[in-house]
């Protein structure tokens, strides 16, 4: 799962800024504006570049990712998991 949600999450951002071209996350309704408003929950992820910025669209995703996988400690699960792999 530690390699999973942050892969997820990815993806889904990605749908909703480059596929779905969302660019409003004002509205509470909207699945897209949901995700783009938990994606930038966390401190130092910034606003949302423009639709025509797509480097800045792409470094504010992998900011977002990096900041969720931070916050549900992928790095420390995915340690976890393998040590107990091994010791079994």
């Amino acid at each position: 799962m530690s390699l999973v949600y942050p892969a997820v999450l990815r993806e889904i951002l990605t749908r909703v800024l480059f596929v779905e071209k969302h660019d409003d996350a004002s509205n509470p309704e909207d699945w897209q504006s949901q995700w783009v408003r938990f994606a930038s929950l966390p401190p130092g992820i910034g606003d949302l570049p423009d639709l025509e910025d797509i480097d800045g669209r792409t470094d504010w995703i992998e900011k977002a990712v990096t900041a969720f996988s931070k916050q549900i400690q992928t790095r420390a699960k995915f340690s976890e998991f393998w040590k107990g792999f091994y010791e079994d």
